[in-house]
């Protein structure tokens, strides 16, 4: 009986990873197994991410913890919230204020408002509560954007902005020169590209 509740909250809680090992939630805690059912950890985490290029982050005993798909703690880091790890970084929170680490725990950048994830080299972070830029892997400035959702990654060096004026959204291309318009400002809502449609 307790292996089919594990097996049917799996079936509920799985999230597609790379590597084919999985995030589970189980009675409340996380732990990692695989397509075949294999567990890799039993669940003991308060949270845990997706593994991207091999590392993850899990949270416990209010620490969270990076981790490689051996599951060995390649650093600890002192934070509130995480977002996921990619590309060489990751964003944590710590009493409102956005740093990124590397996968050795690392500080590569701080004192942001808000920051997302790495996607195609670049992320997006917040200055101020009204201010917000684009930044590279190597935590460079590439341009100030208004974005319209900060969790929206970034493909294809394409980026949703939103109007300061009227608060409509536009898609944007990420150019040397700054941003070039794709649209209009016409949009209300978006949501992320999957499969190339948003």
């Amino acid at each position: 009986m307790k292996k089919n509740l594990f097996v049917l909250i799996f079936l509920c809680f799985v999230y597609v990873v790379s590597a084919n090992i999985f995030p589970i939630c189980y009675d409340g805690k996380y732990g990692y197994i695989d397509e075949n059912l294999t567990v890799y950890t039993q669940p003991l985490y308060d949270e845990a991410t997706e593994f991207i290029d091999g590392i993850a982050v899990v949270k416990e005993n209010d620490l969270y913890h990076i981790i490689n798909d051996k599951f060995s703690i390649l650093a600890t880091v002192d934070a509130n919230s995480v977002k996921l790890p990619a590309e060489g970084g990751i964003p944590f929170e710590k009493d409102e204020i956005w740093f990124y680490t590397d996968f050795w725990g690392n500080i590569m950048a701080n004192g942001f408002t808000c920051a997302s994830s790495f996607s195609n080299g670049l992320a997006i972070v917040g200055l101020s509560e009204t201010e917000y830029c684009i930044i590279n892997n190597k935590m460079e400035n590439i341009c100030n954007i208004f974005p319209a959702n900060i969790d929206i990654p970034i493909v294809n060096n394409r980026v949703f902005i939103r109007s300061p004026q009227n608060y409509l959204i536009a898609l944007a291309e990420i150019t040397a020169n700054g941003l070039k318009l794709c649209t209009e400002y016409t949009f209300f809502e978006v949501n992320e590209f999957i499969e190339g449609i948003a």
